[in-house]
């Protein structure tokens, strides 16, 4: 079995590379960390399967549920890469969803909760043009409408740095809300410049820490997430501050441009966790601390793939035991 992934690697040096990828971990709820969220070619249908039992996968996690690592979800696309059919099954999260796309109009049918609605963009390129509207039917079979309004915020270099969303519903105004341009996760380990929620109330911090996120629940308790990051713009730390205590902080390495590792803290469970990744960003390594201040691991997990000729993964396989933790299946447009 381990024979075979040096074969498919050599089969992914000679492929993969010359295909356009395409990022799922939007789709899915964000990738987890034991899973690349690129696929490569023209891609029909995916499926990913966990394999293994609960108690395997609580004890790998070390949580109580299994969660966004291992999730089973089921994509399928159009000839163009469009989703048009989306499902998430989890602990937490079931979503069967069908898209269909005529011109600038997204319609989005819920078929676990028998709902329609519908998405209307200024352009037929959804990704980088404005949702204009968002219509739907209530449960009092009211038909409902909400209008959005973008006004841009530029600083005195003429770079944009923000932007003000308003929402309107007959005239009436639902929301306005300040967003910041400021960097968040793609695929839990890669950043990205993006518009994230930006409180009016809290002062956004320059220089080497941001501030990208504050939360106060009914209860009156904070929450806030903070970024760190080099000359070159990657993470190297991220912190979730509750209650004015460190509740996670972790750590990123990288070799120049190539992400390489990340080192977990759990306060809250005064436990460690690291994380090793190779030049493809796959997970090959987890390392378990059951103390935070601890230097020798209690647990050890090694982990292998299998990848088809196109380059996409599609099993992960325990190294130490080459059980299969997780498979991809795959179907492709001819």
């Amino acid at each position: 079995m381990k024979l075979k992934f040096l074969f498919f690697l050599l089969i992914i040096n000679l492929s993969a590379f010359a295909q356009s990828s395409k990022s799922i971990s939007n789709f899915v709820g964000g990738a987890s960390i034991f899973e690349n969220g690129k696929i490569y070619g023209k891609v029909k249908t995916l499926e990913n399967v966990c394999e293994i039992d609960t108690n395997y996968i609580n004890e790998l996690m070390r949580v109580k549920v299994s969660n966004l690592h291992f999730v089973n979800y089921f994509l399928a696309f159009d000839s163009a890469t469009n989703v048009i059919e989306k499902k998430v099954n989890h602990d937490t999260c079931h979503i069967h969803k069908k898209f269909i796309y005529d011109g600038n109009v997204v319609i989005e049918n819920d078929l676990l909760n028998n709902k329609e609605t519908k998405f209307i963009y200024s352009s037929p390129k959804k990704m980088n043009t404005e949702l204009l509207a968002m219509e739907w039917i209530d449960s009092t079979d009211t038909p409902r409408r909400y209008n959005y309004s973008f006004s841009l915020i530029y600083n005195s270099k003429k770079r944009l740095t923000g932007w003000i969303r308003t929402i309107y519903e007959n005239d009436s105004v639902i929301s306005k809300l300040k967003y910041d341009r400021k960097f968040r996760f793609e695929n839990y380990n890669k950043i990205r410049y993006d518009f994230c929620y930006y409180s009016p109330e809290k002062k956004y911090t320059k220089g080497k820490k941001y501030d990208t996120y504050f939360y106060t629940d009914k209860d009156g308790n904070v929450l806030q997430i903070f970024f760190y990051f080099n000359e070159r713009k990657q993470v190297t730390k991220y912190v979730e501050m509750l209650k004015n205590k460190k509740h996670t902080e972790i750590f990123y390495e990288y070799d120049y441009n190539l992400f390489k590792k990340i080192t977990k803290y759990h306060y809250h469970l005064n436990a460690k966790s690291i994380y090793t990744y190779n030049s493809k960003e796959f997970l090959i390594r987890k390392e378990v601390f059951d103390d935070i201040k601890a230097k020798t691991p209690t647990k050890i997990y090694n982990f292998y793939y299998e990848f088809d000729i196109h380059g996409n993964w599609i099993k992960m396989f325990d190294y130490d035991t080459d059980k299969i933790l997780v498979e991809r299946k795959i179907v492709y447009y001819e």
